[in-house]
């Protein structure tokens, strides 16, 4: 996610140069139309494999929690098979959209700036809306559906110990603790995802059957732009938060000081006098002496 918002901070860079040099040539387009169309191009490839990591956490481990008996060995394999399809389809979906739509305006919106988002008319508003709302919400009913199969493996696991390897019960009990410390990074998205859905919404039916100006048309650009920045730079913001603090939490758990792992569980030393010497004996060793002892007892009451 940090390459993908540092790509998209380099290429919403490039979208304003690409402005400033059309406003520096006094040119109409406010920029030449190729290249800012490649920036665009970029600029949203980055912007859709950002949100798009969510999606390919819930699919991979949705793959782990159905197959933990082997996913141990080929948890790499998977995983980067998933990430390189993923975002292959992404790579062709923005392809493809940018093509179409800028088939369908040919010869129309002249006078729009190239580095916003032109080729952009409302009939294509609906999909992004439908996506917002369809994909947030099932990414996240998938999720909790997630912790509670997770959980049911997780409980028929402890009850059955002679039919389960160890190995599937860690893989068991992975999947349940990573799912439950994801959870708050994907409601927080579910929200971020609603809101600018509802937002998109209200903007589209306060603009439908009205005929606006170029520059109306060029402001609305900027809002829309505006506005999704802003609903996902707060998102991202909850999300680093909730992470940093999960993170905090499990570092006190498993007493990790400057990067590395302290033993929970110290040996201990008792003094044990004697006549002769002292001896320094751990706690396994008096207790392994004490059931020997009992246990020796117990066997000559039974001779007697």
């Amino acid at each position: 996610m940090v390459f993908y918002d540092s790509l998209m901070m380099v290429a919403d860079l490039l979208v304003f140069c690409g402005m400033l040099e059309g406003y520096l040539h006094h040119e109409t387009y406010f920029g030449s139309v190729i290249p800012c169309k490649v920036f665009l191009c970029l600029e949203k490839f980055t912007a859709m494999s950002s949100i798009s990591i969510f999606y390919i956490i819930t699919v991979e481990r949705i793959i782990a929690s159905v197959r933990y008996k082997t996913y141990e060995k080929e948890k790499n394999k998977l995983v980067y098979i998933l990430v390189c399809i993923l975002q292959i389809m992404i790579i062709s979906f923005v392809v493809y959209i940018s093509l179409l739509k800028d088939e369908k305006n040919r010869g129309r919106n002249n006078l729009l700036i190239p580095c916003l988002r032109t080729y952009f008319n409302h009939t294509f508003m609906r999909f992004p809306v439908v996506a917002l709302f369809m994909g947030a919400i099932v990414n996240a009913v998938l999720f909790c559906f997630l912790i509670y199969f997770n959980n049911k493996l997780y409980k028929k696991s402890n009850t059955k110990f002679s039919k389960n390897i160890l190995s599937n019960k860690f893989q068991l009990s992975e999947n349940l603790q990573f799912s439950k410390a994801l959870l708050p990074c994907i409601i927080t998205y579910m929200s971020a995802g609603v809101i600018l859905g509802a937002l998109y919404l209200h903007l589209y039916t306060m603009r439908t059957n009205i005929v606006v100006s170029t520059q109306e048309q060029i402001i609305y650009e900027l809002e829309i732009n505006q506005l999704s920045d802003f609903v996902y730079a707060v998102a991202y913001l909850i999300i680093y938060f909730i992470t940093n603090i999960k993170l905090n939490k499990l570092k006190r758990f498993m007493s990790i000081k400057n990067n590395k792992v302290l033993p929970v569980a110290r040996k201990r030393s008792y003094s044990v006098s004697s006549n002769i010497r002292r001896l320094n004996k751990s706690v396994n060793d008096i207790y392994f002496e004490q059931f020997n002892k009992q246990l020796e007892a117990k066997r000559i009451s039974k001779k007697k």
